[in-house]
């Protein structure tokens, strides 16, 4: 890639977005965003709830962004034209801006995500991948968190714009395993960082220098967690826009289709004028994106599962959103979030009524029939015993309701194959049915701490609260530095890690891939989620003791041991 030119010429490109349900999903999590010079992916997790939630809002915040952008630009330019002092490379030194402007963004859709957490916990567990391209001149920025992926195809070569921030990615990186594995591994759909309001995790920023006849693809992991490399090289090379979209759909669905499937195809071209704005031309398709749900064959179309398909090409002088985002409306303020959750509640006691009312009016007759007119036995007798049992049903299953509800609120500390992870649940069982789950997966090998802690943590370590259970991780992790640390000797060498701990998303079978029922707020998820573990300072106490056959207790992360090694 060393021969790519640096010249001063604006580069722009044409591109074409196609997001749709895929084959098995009920809903589309997924949003994209396509303008002029700017391209953008978001798988959204945590449900059908909050996931479609999660990357709309990250797409609305990056679009406001660029919208206000444009009217700068806009602006600025008419100034320059008043006074007739236009000048070419001012209009290509704004591009660090551009992708300074993109992060900001991006923080500003996490932030907004933790707010909606904050106000209605029905949504904890939302988050969303973002990967997003901006044209800086003749160069490409890149904002990448989660596992969607960027990728560059230039001279007939595929390769990554972006690194998945995945748990079994960095198991690839350390050497653990080979990508053969990570397909097929069991943790596979855990991720160390999304965009989930946790105000740590950052997007991975980076420029990469373009020329014309590059070609641009982003895609979320219904498109790379399922489908190689080598196919997805295949079916860009020397093909129309519209057929590699196709060729890519078709292999998707092909490999089973069990994920939303967003795909951005853009090809770089030289601008027209002074910069892509210039390229842009008016709306080749009479839609507006407030009319994105009505019908238009070449916007959005029906697919196989009933869902809506979207599909959009350009450049055009507008900013075009695709999937969750053109279908759902995301709340403006906390008061409207308040309604919906009041509303549901309301709904669900209008539904109780109505069975109350029936049962009601039943009683009444057959009251009265069997006291006041004696007949033979009526078929409608049956109704009053199934009733009552499945009152009884219904109340043993709101006792085992409000019982999973407190065990979801309890967390200890053990061990998942080589290393220390936190577990959401109890550490039973009962009829077979694991009553517990891994909540987050730490980077510390259980083989860094001293023989007591390994087997206190192999035993495992009641905490009872999120918080007891980090600060105990904290202490083990900060005995493990601390005992590396006395024992070092020369020639040898510690460096103890400090990644993020992992956070799910969906889980499609087959090919590795990260998926969300795509983290919250709060980093849990419905499925195995993660974040970045939090600092607590040290704390030691008694000397230590034999670690006991039944998991030892904790509270607030003290733990027995001293400083003893």
């Amino acid at each position: 890639m060393t021969e790519r030119s640096s010249g001063a010429q604006p580069l722009a490109w044409e591109y074409l977005a196609h997001s749709e349900i895929g084959l098995v999903r009920k809903n589309n999590q997924d949003s994209g965003l396509v303008s002029a010079r700017l391209l953008m992916v978001a798988d959204g997790m945590g449900g059908a709830a909050a996931g479609d939630l999660a990357s709309a809002v990250a797409v609305e915040c990056v679009a406001a962004s660029e919208r206000e952008a444009l009217a700068e630009a806009d602006s600025a330019a008419a100034g320059a034209q008043s006074e007739q002092a236009t000048d070419p490379a001012v209009e290509a030194g704004d591009g660090p801006d551009r992708l300074g402007r993109l992060s900001a963004a991006i923080s500003a859709a996490n932030t907004r995500i933790a707010d909606l957490v904050a106000t209605d916990y029905a949504l904890e567990g939302m988050g969303t991948t973002v990967t997003a391209a901006v044209l800086d001149g003749s160069s490409v920025g890149v904002a990448h968190i989660g596992d969607s992926r960027g990728y560059l195809f230039h001279h007939g070569e595929l390769s990554r714009l972006t690194h998945d921030h995945s748990w079994v990615q960095s198991l690839i990186d350390d050497g653990k395993i080979n990508e053969e594995e990570a397909a097929t591994h069991p943790h596979r759909s855990l991720l160390l960082k999304v965009l989930n309001g946790q105000p740590a995790n950052e997007p991975d920023l980076s420029t990469v220098p373009v020329q014309p006849g590059d070609r641009l693809l982003l895609c979320s992991d219904g498109l790379c967690g399922f489908v190689e490399d080598d196919l997805i090289a295949e079916a860009l090379a020397g093909t129309s826009r519209d057929e590699a979209m196709d060729r890519l759909v078709a292999a998707a669905h092909r490999a089973g289709g069990l994920d939303n499937i967003t795909i951005i195809i853009a090809d770089v071209i030289e601008a027209l004028g002074d910069d892509a704005e210039a390229t842009a031309i008016h709306p080749r398709i009479e839609l507006d994106q407030s009319d994105v749900d009505q019908s238009d064959s070449d916007q959005a179309d029906v697919d196989q599962s009933g869902g809506t398909t979207h599909r959009v090409a350009g450049p055009i002088d507008a900013l075009q959103i695709i999937g969750a985002a053109a279908e759902r409306d995301i709340p403006a303020y906390e008061s409207e979030i308040r309604e919906r959750v009041a509303q549901r509640s309301v709904d669900a006691g209008d539904d109780g009524d109505d069975d109350d009312d029936y049962d009601d009016d039943e009683g009444y007759d057959g009251d009265d029939e069997d006291r006041y007119d004696p007949q033979p036995p009526s078929k409608r007798r049956w109704r009053r015993p199934l009733i009552l049992t499945l009152a009884v049903i219904l109340i043993i299953a709101a006792a085992a309701a409000a019982g999973l509800g407190w065990i979801r609120t309890q967390y200890y500390v053990g061990a998942i194959t080589s290393n220390v992870a936190i577990y959401q649940g109890l550490n039973e069982s009962v009829l077979g049915v694991q009553l517990s789950r891994v909540y987050e997966v730490q980077d510390l090998p259980l083989d860094d701490l001293p023989p007591y802690y390994q087997d206190m943590v192999r035993q495992t370590i009641d905490t009872g609260t999120l918080d007891s259970a980090r600060a105990t991780v904290q202490q083990l992790q900060d005995t493990a530095d601390r005992c590396a640390a006395s024992q070092t000797t020369p020639g040898s060498s510690t460096s103890p890690s400090t990644k993020s701990s992992p956070t799910s998303s969906k889980s499609p079978s087959g090919k590795e891939t990260s998926s969300k029922p795509k983290p919250g707020g709060k980093t849990s998820s419905p499925s195995e989620s993660a974040t970045t573990k939090t600092s607590s300072a040290p704390k030691t106490s008694s000397a230590p003791a034999s670690p006991s056959s039944t998991s030892s207790s904790t509270t607030q992360g003290q733990l027995p041991g001293g400083d003893k090694c």
